[in-house]
């Protein structure tokens, strides 16, 4: 089995899902065999989509900001979006944390056939000395 995940980290929202994924990171190493931590600068389409197509991974979390077709990488790269390239996730458990991935980013590919995907459906908070919100940005540019 193997596992992927995306930690992009260039601005504070970013920076708190960076450090907050390192215990995913420690456990997934103890108990899954092959590791792929796409970390900072690797989290960009062109590295994403290439893991996925050749190492083919069958569990994934993406940490970005997002809409509810796609979700963003490092410094608001584009990595996945409905319907362009979201057949990527066909045979795979899916976990992305940003904004209103489960609306019909989520929805898509699991007609795609993704075997699971969780998301949210609305924005989400994160709250630290002050409170960021989880903003749709590049992606509303389709």
């Amino acid at each position: 089995m193997s596992f992927l995940i995306t930690r992009p980290r260039y601005e504070p929202v970013t920076h708190y899902f960076y450090h907050w994924s390192e215990e995913i990171v420690r456990e997934a190493k103890k108990r899954i065999g092959k590791i792929f931590d796409l970390e900072k600068e690797k989290a960009s389409k062109k590295v994403v989509e290439s893991y996925l197509e050749k190492q083919s991974p069958e569990i994934i979390v993406f940490n970005g900001h997002g809409n509810d077709a796609c979700i963003a990488g490092h410094n608001d790269e584009v990595l996945i979006v409905a319907g362009e390239n979201s057949h990527l996730l066909k045979d795979k458990v899916v976990y992305m944390r940003s904004c209103d991935s489960g609306k019909t980013l989520g929805p898509q590919a699991i007609r795609e056939g993704c075997k699971a995907f969780i998301g949210y459906a609305e924005n989400s908070f994160v709250v630290t000395d002050l409170i960021w919100n989880m903003h749709n940005q590049v992606c509303l540019e389709k």
